[in-house]
């Protein structure tokens, strides 16, 4: 490390592990820009951070088990390093401010909701998917009451290998073109995944299962997609229940957990993957924009979805002062429904202080919140990530004067608190 070494503090945690020792942050000399070093990481993976910033994960610190992160903002220049390497090597041009240019503001929560709720009768469910739900343990009639549907895969895809496809979804420029039928030629301009390729009005963001984001109002003001990992540029064959392609050799295999391949060992090897949700956006910084010193979208007339809560099972608020917090928007729809009562949702555990916001802890106590169950993931209790997301909101709703209980299970019985309901379990509770 160099002389520029600072250790992280109460003021500035760490935002990988939440702990306020032993982590780190620097600037290399000859790196241009501040690295995260994170010493207790076990996930090396990309995650968002406490402050609700995403951190890339570049490499492991020559010499030991340390993961070393940078903010998003850097992700294009820094996803072609690989990790072990020696960071007192990096080089990469000097970080300085970047003036923004046509950045799209999204537009209120009501229009987004119009927008995306007609999107969302516009779509259809495809069996696979439905079939997917079921093997969750959702019902129809809950997978139509927050009208779950499919997205289809890019429409290049679809015109390069029209074969491979079966789904009976139209295309996102058809799905576009609709919209603007009914909502007028601009009403697509800061609605997050829309954008402009060429002169024509389309959506970014992967195929998969769209789940929608309730604001406290109740307005689906963002859409939230669980990857379905089909978006692959490759003649994909489908075989009874398997899908599958062949590259450098291997028959690389399609499934809701992501793409693998057998091993000789009779093995299935995952590659690697950026989390399984994305929320739909059509925001990507420009590198080439980077460095010239202008902060630029390269998609046209897009716009960016900031990380933010969903609140599932609202109308529960009149009957039920008890929330639920847990982590991923499937879950909070699940959850709500089977326990009756309102459910608070993050995009990530490390994102907890979003709802440690003021403003959002009075409008939950406007609606009768009065108590709060923390239900994060089984895994906490051997992912230290985790355990220590669920301590610092915990101690944030205290200190905040709401009373807290810790939901537990083991996590044979499930993973997510879903999981768990689904298998007709029920966690422990304990007192914070």
């Amino acid at each position: 490390m160099s002389d520029a070494w600072k250790g992280v503090s109460r003021a500035r945690k760490c935002p990988i592990c939440q702990h306020e020792d032993w982590c780190g942050y620097w600037t290399p000399e000859d790196y241009g820009g501040e690295l995260i070093c994170c010493q207790r990481d076990k996930e090396k993976c990309n995650m968002i951070g406490s402050d609700g910033q995403e951190y890339v994960f570049i490499g492991s610190a020559k010499g030991s088990g340390s993961s070393i992160y940078e903010e998003r903002t850097q992700y294009e220049l820094l996803r072609k390093k690989k990790t072990g390497m020696n960071y007192s090597h990096i080089s990469k041009p000097q970080k300085r401010e970047l003036k923004p240019v046509d950045q799209i503001v999204p537009k209120n929560n009501e229009n987004c909701s119009s927008i995306y709720t007609y999107m969302q009768n516009l779509l259809i469910l495809d069996p696979a998917h439905k079939a997917y739900l079921h093997s969750q343990g959702w019902t129809d009639e809950l997978i139509e009451k927050h009208h779950i549907v499919s997205f289809p895969e890019e429409d290049s895809l679809r015109v390069k290998y029209h074969n491979r496809y079966r789904t009976r979804n139209i295309t996102r420029a058809r799905l576009a073109d609709l919209i603007l039928q009914k909502f007028g030629s601009n009403s697509l301009e800061g609605i997050p995944g829309a954008y402009l390729k060429g002169e024509q009005w389309t959506f970014a963001g992967p195929s998969g299962l769209v789940f929608p984001m309730y604001d406290l109002d109740g307005n689906t003001f963002r859409l939230r997609i669980r990857k379905d990992f089909s978006d692959i540029d490759a003649t994909v064959i489908t075989s009874g229940q398997d899908r599958f392609y062949y590259a450098e050799g291997k028959k690389y295999f399609i499934s809701m957990k992501g793409v693998y391949f057998v091993t000789p060992g009779g093995e299935k090897e995952f590659l690697p993957q950026k989390g399984k949700y994305r929320t739909l956006a059509s925001y990507y910084q420009d590198s080439q924009a980077a460095t010239r010193g202008i902060l630029a979208n390269i998609y046209k007339k897009g716009c960016a979805a900031a990380n933010q809560c969903s609140f599932y099972g609202l109308p529960f608020a009149k009957t039920s002062s008890l929330w639920y917090i847990t982590e991923g928007e499937p879950k909070g729809l699940f959850a709500s429904n089977a326990l009756s009562t309102p459910v608070v949702t993050l995009p990530g555990v490390n994102s907890y202080s979003l709802i440690l916001d003021d403003g959002v802890l009075s409008q939950m106590k406007e609606l009768g919140m009065k108590m709060v169950v923390v239900a994060f993931d089984a895994d906490k209790l051997h992912n230290e990530r985790v355990l220590s997301c669920e301590k610092s909101l915990a101690d944030g709703l205290k200190a905040a004067g709401i009373p807290v209980v810790i939901a537990n299970w083991k996590e044979e019985n499930g993973k997510g608190i879903d999981d768990l309901l689904a298998s007709g379990g029920a966690p422990q509770y304990c007192i914070y």
